[in-house]
């Protein structure tokens, strides 16, 4: 499914939810149906007894609706005695409302009429059993009828609800205790299922017509929605094409404050590092070539002077030392050129974790220098520490900073390593009597290849930074007391 379109995609998945909803629908909704239509059924045949009002009606009427209605439906003759005929309506009904009746023909037998039923409501026929009269409907067969009557008889409720299956079709009845010219006896109204079903499969037709029309009209919102979403990811995608053949100046923006508008905004910025390391990076290549250029050439015009017997420093050692001084000069370039990739590299990997004392390895840093310039000062106040790291990284930044000392101090090195009142990580002072630093020079001074003092170029405290910045730890500069000093904090992340 990932490789196909994403309007594909959105639309079978509206589809997928649609029919699954619709699934369960189908399920429970059919018997849900049928129970809501059957106490339906029910109501409306309870309702149709408590509309109804019997009497005797004495009057001599031998041609209306319902005496036809009796006659086709009878086997004897259609004339009744005028003291016998029964007549049912609604109590609640217009003058001109057709009624409902039954004959009574010869004792012991009763033919129904027939209601005439408003369209959309089930019809609803009524039958009566007495002492003295009992009554089956030609359309129900002797066997149901004895079932009925018992049931009557043997009710004790006023009114109760039945049902019972007759050739496959399902008769709902309500049998409620009356009263038939002062005689007890019971009214049965009755009616089939078949308006139920009938609700019951209309309502699942449609539901099945909605469910198709449903899935077939969401391919509509599904492809606006996919060009919605899709349209600033295929600008994206069209930056990053660019983007991958270095033409990254142009900004990309995209007003949204959604997660596209995150992702945009995550782009963008990428974009603007991307062109910061391109720059960063022509600078490298335009100060390291300056500071490689330099060297080699001044080792290739004193060699070829050597070689035509010409001394530049007068004396043969003394044009060899030049020589090895450049050399040496180089040799560090490179390898702060090599530290400096080693450390771009490191930083998208896994850091090494130990455990050490950074006091230690300061003392050690320091023995070490003491002997490369004779006359300074060092003082040195250092509290133990411990710290997890990478150590090797933390000699490299070390060396790096007492190189900048021993280069720049006049007379006087102090290290300081403690615990500031009040806070909870360490704090080490490197400061050194030597020339206080530029204004400009306290922020940039970190940075690759600024100049120092003397116009020269370097990486050292840039390298510095960035193994710390990799250690998460801290490092700024400040002019104090007639000097520089520099400040590294250990946060407790750092600490071990």
């Amino acid at each position: 499914m990932k490789n196909l379109p994403l309007a594909v995609q959105i639309w079978l998945v509206c589809a997928v939810i649609t029919l699954c909803v619709f699934s369960l629908m189908a399920v429970f909704l059919p018997w849900t149906l049928q129970n809501f239509f059957t106490r339906q059924v029910f109501h409306l045949l309870e309702d149709s007894q408590q509309n109804l009002t019997f009497f005797r009606d004495t009057r001599n009427r031998d041609d209306n609706i319902l005496y036809r209605e009796v006659e086709q439906n009878s086997t004897g003759t259609g004339q009744a005695e005028p003291d016998v005929f029964m007549r049912f309506f609604p109590s609640n009904s217009d003058a001109g409302q057709p009624d409902i009746g039954v004959r009574i023909l010869t004792p012991g037998e009763l033919l129904p009429g027939h209601p005439i039923s408003k369209r959309g409501v089930p019809a609803v026929q009524h039958l009566v059993i007495t002492k003295d009269f009992r009554f089956r409907p030609p359309s129900l067969p002797e066997s149901f009828y004895q079932l009925v009557e018992n049931d009557a008889l043997s009710q004790k409720e006023e009114v109760q609800r039945y049902s019972r299956e007759i050739d496959d079709r399902i008769l709902f009845y309500v049998v409620s205790k009356q009263e038939f010219q002062e005689e007890p006896g019971y009214l049965v109204s009755y009616s089939w299922s078949s308006y139920r079903n009938d609700l019951v499969a209309d309502m699942f037709r449609n539901l099945l017509l909605m469910m198709l029309g449903l899935i077939m009209l969401s391919w509509l919102p599904s492809l606006w929605l996919a060009r919605y979403l899709s349209a600033p990811l295929v600008q994206m995608e069209k930056h990053a094409a660019r983007i991958a053949e270095r033409d990254w100046h142009q900004p990309f923006n995209l007003d949204r404050q959604d997660e596209i508008g995150r992702l945009a905004r995550s782009f963008e910025n990428m974009r603007q590092r991307l062109v910061q390391q391109d720059r960063a990076q022509q600078n490298l290549l335009q100060h390291v070539s300056h500071e490689l250029k330099t060297p080699v050439m001044v080792i290739r015009s004193y060699v070829q002077s050597i070689k035509d017997g010409i001394y530049p420093r007068n004396t043969l050692e003394g044009s060899v030392e030049v020589i090895d001084k450049e050399a040496e000069r180089l040799e560090k370039r490179i390898r702060d050129l090599l530290q400096l990739t080693k450390l771009n590299y490191l930083q998208g990997r896994e850091r090494r974790h130990e455990i050490f004392d950074l006091a230690k390895l300061v003392h050690d840093h320091v023995q070490r220098f003491k002997y490369r310039r004779s006359g300074l000062v060092w003082e040195v106040n250092l509290e133990p520490l411990q710290i997890s790291g990478d150590r090797e990284q933390w000699s490299v930044a070390l060396e790096n900073l007492l190189d900048n000392q021993v280069r720049y101090a006049k007379e006087r090195v102090e290290f300081l390593l403690y615990h500031p009142s009040g806070c909870n990580h360490g704090q080490l002072r490197i400061w050194n009597d030597g020339p206080p630093l530029e204004p400009e020079a306290v922020e940039k001074i970190f940075e690759r290849y600024q100049s120092g003092l003397n116009g020269e170029f370097g990486l050292g405290l840039a390298i510095v930074k960035q193994i710390l910045y990799y250690h998460q730890v801290t490092i700024r500069a400040a002019n104090e007391n007639d000097g520089a000093a520099f400040y590294i904090e250990v946060k407790p992340e750092s600490q071990g």
